[in-house]
């Protein structure tokens, strides 16, 4: 398994999600698990999950879907960066 470091570890997830803040097409929770499981055969072990860009209940279920894809070995860190109200982060 290859350990990289935090900022070396943005996968294209991250990429993809900021795309969609940009104005970009949504990414659908299969293409989100597609990608990680993609990412983990290359040996990522972390992956910063962008969130707050979809509505709360489809950011819930991509990370459900890709905490299952991936197992309980990955390390998943959730990043709002702003994206959430009190409201939405208690729910998320």
């Amino acid at each position: 398994m290859k350990h990289v470091g935090i900022f070396e570890a943005k996968t294209h997830l991250s990429s993809l999600l900021e795309e969609v803040e940009k104005g970009g097409e949504a990414i659908s929770v299969p293409t989100d698990v597609a990608d990680a499981k993609a990412r983990m055969k290359e040996g990522f072990n972390f992956f910063k999950l962008k969130v707050g860009v979809k509505a709360v209940e489809e950011e819930i279920a991509a990370a459900l879907a890709i905490r299952k894809a991936v197992g309980p070995n990955v390390t998943l860190c959730a990043d709002a960066n702003t994206g959430f109200d009190l409201q939405r982060a208690t729910r998320y």
